[in-house]
């Protein structure tokens, strides 16, 4: 993380991804994708990321690969209207998964999506145009408690979902600028 992931040996690659679909409009929770992804350029899980995810060796050498995750998510994502979702990211997670895609020479399932990077929207917001805040401390910010499951894919992803809401919902607040 400190170097910005400046080692090619060891480019972030998806372990889990999770998905949380909602309804905008009707404010409504319609269904979750989650899945572990087997890592292809390392395989091997560090002692660090076992622990800090919670997970085995067993469970990853198990997972399907990020091209069969791609496809499932993009064939999930076919029963909405295109023009009618986007994605909601933190940080520079869509191009993690751009560059997953890539490597095994697969299709991006989000390419044709308009995305919002929930870290430099809540970083404006917060008067923090020249530095990112951190999830953690937006959190801190809005009032949230810490999740337990921080590391899970489909917890992050409800976990945005709420911080969105919560900015939308407070945008008069005057932490909001």
């Amino acid at each position: 993380m400190e170097t910005g992931w400046a080692d090619k040996r060891y480019p972030p690659e998806i372990i889990q991804i999770g998905l949380a679909v909602f309804d905008t409009k009707r404010d409504k929770h319609i269904e979750d994708y989650a899945s572990y992804v087997r890592p292809r350029i390392n395989p091997r899980l560090s002692d660090y990321c076992k622990k800090l995810l919670g997970l085995t060796q067993d469970v990853v050498d198990n997972a399907k690969d990020f091209c069969a995750v791609a496809e499932e998510i993009f064939n999930l994502l076919q029963s909405y209207e295109k023009s009618s979702i986007y994605t909601c990211a933190w940080g520079n997670d869509r191009d993690v998964v751009a560059e997953n895609a890539a490597r095994c020479d697969s299709i991006d399932p989000f390419s044709m999506l308009s995305q919002m990077d929930l870290q430099q929207i809540a970083s404006n917001i917060f008067g923090f145009q020249d530095k990112l805040l951190t999830r953690e401390s937006v959190k801190q910010k809005l009032g949230f408690a810490f999740s337990k499951d921080r590391h899970n894919a489909l917890d992050d992803a409800m976990d945005l979902k709420n911080i969105l809401d919560a900015i939308k919902r407070n945008k008069n607040r005057k932490y909001i600028r």
